[in-house]
């Protein structure tokens, strides 16, 4: 029923009036149900989505009062981009959809980012995942920066071991993407929302967060992770010259000495170096 309502339960007075035919309704299904106690029919099953909506970008550009309290800003308005389906709804399991990519008549235009084993590189940094449990940033004359590991603790450098640089450049492997994350072996970088950024592992961990006004949260937590997204196109993820911008933030390498992770707003909210 409010489905079919739609944009009409933002009318004042709405939910009181669908209050009550939602009170109707449950009666009549009572009625129902009891005159036809011995087919044992079951009504629980969720439903099942044959082409799972991608609901990517989001504006709101006109809010009535009141909007962002009401029943109805959860399905009209931008909470829920980017993110799964409801709980009672089941998606097709991924291994039974194709998805098919094509390049565009800009591709040969795109920045050419070296990727091979379980990393990406920008510049004269790589960050990767050296096995399942540790992702580090490291830098090619052999110092690692930083080390995140998949118990949500910071191990920094400077230090020299969990670096990448004996890996060669060449075919993509263990990366995958998503709606604005990265993922690399085990670990994730990607942006929560438009004010948080975060590196988390499939454990549940999150190891830092990012934040636009410049501050840093480490772990171990277990919020703020992108981890209840599914994989899929890379989408709100945008390459350049020596760094890669997944939502608000970027990634890359400063001036060959120096990496950082900073955010559209004009923060600087860390320094590899």
């Amino acid at each position: 029923v409010r489905f079919i309502a739609g944009p009409a339960m933002c009318i004042p007075g709405a939910d009181a009036a669908m209050d009550t035919v939602m009170s109707a309704a449950k009666s009549a299904g009572s009625l129902l149900g009891g005159m036809i106690p011995d087919l044992h029919v079951d009504i629980s099953t969720p439903s099942l989505t044959l082409l799972e909506p991608t609901k990517l970008f989001c504006v709101e550009a006109v809010k009535s009062p009141g909007f962002d309290g009401s029943s109805c800003s959860q399905d009209l308005g931008c909470h829920s981009t980017g993110r799964p389906s409801s709980p009672m709804v089941t998606p097709i399991p991924p291994e039974q959809v194709r998805q098919t990519t094509a390049p565009s008549a800009h591709s040969p235009t795109c920045y050419s980012i070296p990727m091979g084993d379980h990393f990406i590189q920008l510049g004269d940094w790589r960050w990767a995942a050296i096995d399942d449990n540790h992702f580090s940033v490291s830098h090619k004359d052999g110092q690692t920066a930083q080390i995140y590991r998949n118990d949500g603790t910071l191990h920094p450098g400077p230090r020299t071991d969990y670096n990448a640089w004996g890996r060669s450049i060449g075919p993509a492997s263990g990366i995958s993407f998503g709606y604005q994350f990265i993922q690399i072996g085990k670990f994730r970088l990607g942006q929560v929302n438009d004010n948080h950024f975060s590196i988390s592992h499939r454990d549940g961990q999150v190891i830092q967060i990012f934040r636009n006004d410049g501050t840093l949260h480490p772990g171990p937590r277990t919020d703020h992770s992108t981890y209840d997204r599914p994989l899929g196109a890379a989408t709100g993820i945008a390459f350049g010259d020596r760094f890669i911008q997944i939502g608000q933030f970027r990634l890359g390498d400063a001036d060959g000495w120096h990496a950082t992770v900073t955010h559209s707003g004009g923060q600087t909210i860390q320094i590899y170096r």
